[in-house]
């Protein structure tokens, strides 16, 4: 049936939750999900925290579905679902979502001081394990869709629009890390 992936998106304002809604990636694994939520970050991230704080759910649900190549994941129009109408949660997407590839999980957090929005990405494994974007891309055909230069190019592009791609430790920085706690003895000169 192809690949499929899911992204979901939660927009915060004040640490009240305005939006929580999956999207469903039926074709591109590798590249069209991360594009999109490259997209869908740098918009939110222009847009003034006063703005979005008066928005209805729906209105911010139209402008993620406006900016975004994927289809909405669950439809609302069916009752037998225990998902709540834009407060999906990442578990409702694990439980819902027609997949084999993986999830993103896109966070955009506004708080009243301040004029723009944080804006965090995160990627999972199919089994829902956090994992780095190269882990993440490599599943798909082994990365050839996402190269070397994709994935600098992704990192750089991300930075610059000051969206945080959140990555576990890999297994070297873990091992580097521990090596330097058990050998190196650092003391505070006072």
């Amino acid at each position: 049936m192809g690949e499929r992936t899911q992204m979901l998106v939660t927009i915060n304002h004040d640490g009240k939750q305005l939006l929580s809604r999956s999207i469903h990636y039926q074709w591109g694994f590798g590249r069209v999900m991360l594009l999109d939520a490259f997209s869908i970050g740098w918009k939110f991230s222009l847009m003034f925290e006063g703005e979005i704080a008066t928005y209805m759910p729906i209105r911010l649900s139209n402008i993620v579905m406006a900016t975004s190549t994927g289809v909405s994941n669950i439809d609302y129009k069916f009752s037998d679902t225990d998902v709540t109408p834009y407060h999906e949660t990442f578990q409702n997407m694990l439980d819902y979502s027609d997949q084999n590839d993986g999830f993103a999980r896109l966070t955009i957090n506004y708080l009243s001081d301040k004029l723009g929005a944080t804006v965090e990405l995160r990627l999972y494994d199919f089994n829902g394990k956090h994992v780095t974007l190269e882990d993440y891309v490599k599943k798909g055909h082994g990365g050839e869709y996402a190269d070397n230069e994709f994935l600098k190019h992704y990192r750089w592009a991300l930075e610059n629009v000051e969206i945080k791609l959140s990555e576990p430790k890999s297994r070297q920085q873990e091992n580097a890390e521990k090596f330097l706690k058990d050998h190196i003895d650092i003391r505070v000169i006072k």
